[in-house]
């Protein structure tokens, strides 16, 4: 190990380095430099990782023909001396040996060892995400591993760390599930458990209300949108090689009169609990009203108008209804005009009503009425327009949008008649 070119060596497969490195004793021995703290070299940790981490066939093999390394190596994740640092180092090594020559060896031993799971999730800030990841996307055991995985909860688990108590780890929690879900596919036992009612309700409960914090806020919407984003429309499937974008920037414009109970879980907790976050959107979480900053908007309430937009694209004419009488759009374009120059927000919302605009005619209708809509466009294009006006607010290329997309739409007799009330609208 004091051979600088010692991890080149074995990257580029020197036999005799590899031939040493393949012995029972010598991986013990390392082992123990990471597993015990060394006052004479500070590196040895480090490059033993490297080593074992290289994911050589010779050097993995030794570790399931001699068991009781890999119990050394798990054990001390139940050691009293357990330090973070060090646990990365033997969680790099664990990554490793799932490769696909030895993942038959690595599955047959966790198999045998039921706390291994444990001691993941124990680990998800230090290397235990990249382990699971390694696991469920084995080529040669994927579904199986899935399948297994399901059985011991593991979406339950992951959820129940969204507790306000473990809010240190909320967004390695949130990014993991949304990785699961990448890696082990939309339609795997996971997905279809983490998709369930129970499961989304109980991950609604940390994200609004009595148990729920900033932090799982933010990072369970991030996984209820992509839930929605993957969420099947009518008979579309969602096909391996498709990506969320291409998905939504494809999708026909359509208009489905979806039965409330028909309606996906993760989209129905959401809509049930539309009233609590037309409130967070309106009001500060220390119950100061909203003020004209890009500070006070925060990145929970972007990821909100986010979840409405991920919403509105689905098209179900229940979703429309329900935001409509929970005042979210009237809502929504408060808070356009109030955050002057906040660009993602306007993008976001300028989306949210380019999908209405473009939706069953019957919603638009309702929506133009209730917001107003027509009449704030015309006064806010009308005041920049003024040869007096100093300075443009910021959202006024975006509510030009909105009105030439209306303008697009004016075809449509209801729309028309809408449009006749407003005088300044023909201009």
């Amino acid at each position: 190990l004091n051979n600088d070119d010692i991890v080149l060596e074995v990257r580029n497969m020197n036999h005799e380095v590899i031939n040493y490195f393949s012995q029972a004793d010598v991986i013990s021995k390392m082992l123990d430099f990471i597993i015990t703290p060394q006052d004479n070299n500070a590196r040895y940790p480090v490059l033993a990782s490297e080593i074992l981490s290289s994911e050589v066939e010779a050097i993995d093999a030794v570790w399931f023909e001699n068991s009781h390394l890999l119990d050394k190596l798990w054990g001390y994740f139940n050691s009293p001396d357990y330090n973070y640092l060090r646990g990365i180092l033997l969680m790099r090594i664990m990554s490793g040996l799932t490769g696909y020559n030895m993942m038959d060896k690595c599955k047959l031993y966790l198999e045998n060892n039921g706390y291994f799971l444990d001691i993941i999730i124990q680990n998800i800030s230090n290397g235990g995400s990249d382990f699971l990841i390694s696991m469920i996307s084995s080529q040669k055991y994927g579904i199986q591993i899935i399948d297994d995985l399901n059985e011991l909860k593991l979406m339950e688990r992951l959820i129940e760390l969204l507790h306000p108590d473990y809010s240190d780890i909320h967004m390695d929690v949130g990014i993991l599930l949304i990785e699961v879900i990448e890696s082990c596919g939309w339609y795997s036992s996971l997905c279809f458990t983490l998709s369930s009612s129970e499961c989304c309700t109980k991950l609604m409960s940390f994200i609004i209300g009595e148990n729920s914090s900033e932090s799982a806020l933010r990072y369970g919407l991030d996984i209820f949108v992509f839930m929605i984003n993957l969420t099947v429309i009518n008979d579309r499937e969602i096909r391996e090689g498709y990506h969320v974008e291409d998905i939504r920037n494809s999708r026909p414009q359509i208009e489905l009169d979806v039965e409330i109970q028909n309606i996906p879980a993760q989209v129905l907790v959401l809509l049930t609990n539309t009233p609590k976050f037309n409130e967070y959107l309106i009001t500060h979480p220390t119950g100061h009203p909203l003020k004209q900053n890009h500070s006070v908007l925060g990145i929970n309430r972007l990821k909100i108008i986010e979840m409405f937009d991920s919403l509105v694209s689905l098209y179900y004419y229940v979703i429309f209804d329900v935001l409509t009488e929970a005042d979210i759009f009237n809502t929504l374009l408060d808070i356009f005009l109030e955050v002057e120059r906040n660009s993602l927000c306007h993008h976001l919302v300028v989306e949210i009503f380019f999908n209405v605009i473009n939706g069953p005619i019957d919603i638009l209708k309702k929506i133009l009425v209730k917001t107003d809509l027509i009449q704030i466009l015309i006064n806010e294009i009308n005041i920049a327009e003024k040869p007096e006006k100093i300075e443009t607010k910021q959202y006024i290329p975006y509510l030009i949008q909105i009105a030439e997309e209306i303008c697009n739409s004016s075809d449509e007799p209801e729309i028309v008649n809408i449009t006749k009330m407003y005088s300044g609208w023909k201009k």
